[in-house]
């Protein structure tokens, strides 16, 4: 079992407090089967329960309180760029986050112009020292190699504490509201189980579809595709 896998298995047992041994593991060869196996070991209830939409009403609510964004303006394919505003987008992320109440929340991130433009200070940081002082390069100059190094290291150190409060990117994966449901679901389903007991059959599958996008970045699959052959996981 490769170790995608191995990390699949893991975030599985974690997340629905089970044990999975590796004979077992070996046999779960599709997402249904690895569902079977969890409904096996987990407290079951024949009750029906639609996860992704008691995980948009709640962001629904929370969007409400905090956007003050009517409801029909709040769909599944609604972009986050179009209804979070840009200034104070920060603050009013981390408030949106603390309506749900979910113990976990997607972090900003800094924005693909300002990366660039950091490693962009980073690598100059190190070659401007590194060839002003090793010139003419008759031969390496120990002290520019280490000039260099510590140039860069200290820029790098700088420009990621300095550029903290402009982290106002969403990070990949987390476009549109329908994201924002599926991490819910995956990393705070608490908030949107009916019973923290029991499992039924189709929250098991739901949270089980999540946990494989958000380990395996594999996203076109069926209950019945193979890890290996049909999703290509090692």
């Amino acid at each position: 079992m490769g170790l995608d896998l191995v990390e699949l298995v893991m975030n599985v047992e974690e997340r629905f407090g089970i044990e999975i041994s590796d004979p077992e593991a070996q046999v779960c060869t599709t997402p249904r089967k690895l569902a079977d196996l969890i409904v096996q070991k987990v407290h079951c209830s024949s009750r029906s329960v639609c996860l992704s939409q008691r995980a948009f009403h709640l962001l629904r609510r929370a969007s409400l309180n905090v956007l003050g964004l009517p409801r029909p303006q709040f769909r599944l394919d609604t972009r986050l760029e179009d209804v979070v505003p840009s200034e104070g987008r920060r603050r009013v992320w981390l408030r949106l986050g603390e309506q749900t109440g979910a113990l976990h929340w997607p972090h900003l991130i800094r924005p693909r112009a300002l990366l660039r433009i950091l490693v962009a200070l980073t690598l100059a940081a190190f070659l401007i020292p590194f060839f002003y002082l090793n010139f003419p390069f008759h031969s390496l100059n120990a002290l520019a190699a280490f000039a260099a190094i510590a140039s860069c290291i200290t820029v790098a150190w700088v420009g990621s504490i300095a550029t903290r409060p402009l982290m106002t990117a969403f990070p990949p994966g987390y476009s549109t509201v329908k994201d924002l449901v599926r991490f819910i679901i995956a990393g705070n389903v608490e908030l949107v189980k009916a019973d923290d007991k029991n499992w039924t059959r189709e929250e098991v599958r739901c949270v089980l579809r999540d946990i494989i996008i958000e380990t395996l970045q594999v996203r076109d699959f069926t209950e019945d595709s193979h890890f290996v052959k049909d999703m290509k996981v090692d």
